[in-house]
């Protein structure tokens, strides 16, 4: 649609981003409905559904390039894509994601009390496990990432402020921790590293290790406020991929929190970064 000769975005991605995305696998996966791309019926149904989307996206890439950004059950993607870059981490998303602003906010809506055990899913270099044990001394924060790279920085980074917390490696869709065993956790620009499938299955299992009346609560890329945050995303998306983080894009992230058996989902908070839109999310356990 256009006006004068301007541009006038009506929320879809323009068809070039359009296609990116379809070639990276994430095209067919998402309708217009949210929730019913994903299928309807029991969780088996919607497990087919799920991969019978992601299997006929097919790529048109080079099937090592497919390879190398779709990541497996049993890998990760390091923090800014590669290796090399884990130690730029830090300053790059404090400098372009309004990292304190957002972080603090996500705090604030936790409401954790003493004696909380907290996990914070994901926890790359420590940033926000230590900002929890700093403003909760009384409460008992884990922290768990499968990037060994990361983790030394966030042990090194604790050590400095002298905060304990317990860093453990390991998979978010198999968390090493038993069932109703903590009573928050907290996930900061993690999930638009996996995939769609396992997106779902580390909803599951924090869901598994969350107490009844538990709350999980998302810090990352969100649907875009404007066209220009969509535009900016494009770099994310370029670095991390299209096939893990259209998901985020879209809006998706609140669907799949109630496939994975959340209630009381929602957005409660976005704000427009140099790189896209930050979004929160609050998802709760229930009782029964």
């Amino acid at each position: 649609m256009r006006r004068r000769g301007r541009c006038v975005w009506m929320g879809d991605d323009p068809p070039w981003l359009q296609c990116a995305e379809q070639s990276f696998g994430s095209g067919n996966l998402h309708g217009q409905d949210g929730a019913k791309a994903f299928g309807s019926g029991d969780r088996t149904q919607r497990d087919e559904s799920l991969r019978a989307g992601i299997a006929c996206s097919a790529p048109v890439f080079p099937k090592a390039m497919w390879k190398q950004m779709k990541p497996s059950s049993n890998s990760y993607i390091p923090a800014l894509g590669y290796r090399w870059l884990t130690r730029f981490y830090d300053p790059v998303v404090r400098v372009t994601t309004r990292e304190a602003t957002f972080k603090e906010r996500l705090l604030q809506q936790v409401s954790i009390q003493d004696g909380y055990r907290i996990l914070d899913l994901g926890c790359g270099t420590g940033t926000l496990a230590l900002l929890v044990k700093h403003a909760h001394r009384g409460a008992q924060v884990f922290g768990l990432d499968a990037d060994p790279e990361a983790l030394k920085l966030a042990k090194t980074k604790l050590k400095a402020g002298g905060i304990r917390v317990q860093l453990d490696q390991g998979l978010a869709s198999a968390l090493p921790y038993a069932g109703e065993s903590f009573d928050r956790a907290l996930s900061s620009l993690l999930f638009h590293h996996l995939s769609s499938e396992l997106k779902l299955e580390a909803m599951r299992e924090v869901l598994r290790v969350l107490r009844p009346g538990g709350e999980f609560h998302i810090a990352d890329w969100g649907k875009p406020t404007g066209l220009a945050m969509r535009l900016a995303f494009v770099a994310v998306q370029l670095l991390d991929g299209f096939a893990t983080t259209t998901d985020n894009v879209r809006g998706l992230l609140p669907d799949l929190l109630g496939l994975a058996g959340f209630e009381k989902v929602g957005t409660t908070n976005s704000y427009s970064t140099l790189l896209g839109t930050v979004s929160l999310y609050r998802a709760c356990k229930p009782y029964a």
